[in-house]
């Protein structure tokens, strides 16, 4: 039983298995990443391992901008973008990634 779970788990859960049947390759990876919930970051962040998500901000999204929020950030993960930063600005190679994955 599922009642134990927070309105952010559930909300999680079920666009993890949206994406199973939606967008398998992603659906895949978003049951590999491990979940922090947490009001330290402002939206979402990945660092290949856990994804770091606010409880606030996944109140704010639809099921289709939640599921693009997960496809985004696992696709973070899927094309090396973790590994790649090197010295640059984060906040522009952040978004340069972003253009990336959007395109």
């Amino acid at each position: 039983m599922a009642s134990h779970l927070t309105p952010t788990e559930l909300r999680l859960r079920k666009a993890r298995i949206n994406l199973i049947a939606d967008l398998p390759f992603f659906g895949t990876l978003a049951f590999k990443l491990k979940t922090h919930i947490t009001t330290d970051v402002p939206t979402a962040c990945v660092d290949g391992v856990t994804l770091k998500i606010s409880p606030d901000y996944v109140a704010k999204l639809s099921e289709p901008e939640l599921a693009g929020l997960l496809v985004e950030e696992i696709g973070h993960c899927a094309m090396g973008h973790l590994f790649r930063k090197g010295l640059r600005d984060h906040q522009i190679f952040n978004q340069a990634c972003d253009q990336v994955l959007w395109d």
